[in-house]
């Protein structure tokens, strides 16, 4: 399936005169203004996760510290969902995520000419941490 995916990708790009290069698993496309790494992968839910082993280079991905050749690049999986028997997909999409949260992603199951979707994140609300030790007194030189 990955080679299928990769293959068609690639002559997408090259078809509309966009240069990439495929390294090891990642296709890397080149842009004016950057760079973007494609991932193929299988989805494990609706929610978009992929399943890994937290390699230091799948941890650079989650946080998108990604430096390719020297130039920083976005890191996006274009992944798939299979149905409930297998026989087709419930999920065709690119999804670019940041510390295992999907910040955005693209539905490419639909035919129509379709755009970015936001995926909302909410900063994480705890409560206020304070120290119960006194503050340190600072000793004046006299």
């Amino acid at each position: 399936m990955y080679d299928r995916i990769t293959l068609h990708a690639e002559a997408y790009f090259e078809a509309v005169g966009i240069p990439c290069v495929r390294k090891g698993q990642m296709l890397v496309v080149s842009f004016d203004d950057g760079r973007l790494i494609l991932r193929f992968k299988k989805f494990r839910s609706r929610k978009l996760g992929t399943s890994g082993i937290p390699t230091e280079q799948r941890l650079e991905f989650e946080l998108q510290q990604v430096v390719l050749d020297g130039t920083a690049a976005t890191y996006v999986v274009a992944g798939y969902l299979p149905d409930e028997l297998g026989i087709g997909l419930d999920v065709l999409a690119i999804a670019c995520t940041y510390n295992g949260r999907v910040i955005w992603r693209i539905d490419l199951s639909d035919d129509s000419t379709t755009s970015v979707v936001r995926v909302r994140v909410d900063s994480p609300q705890g409560p206020s941490v304070r120290s119960t030790r006194p503050a340190a007194l600072e000793e004046v030189e006299g």
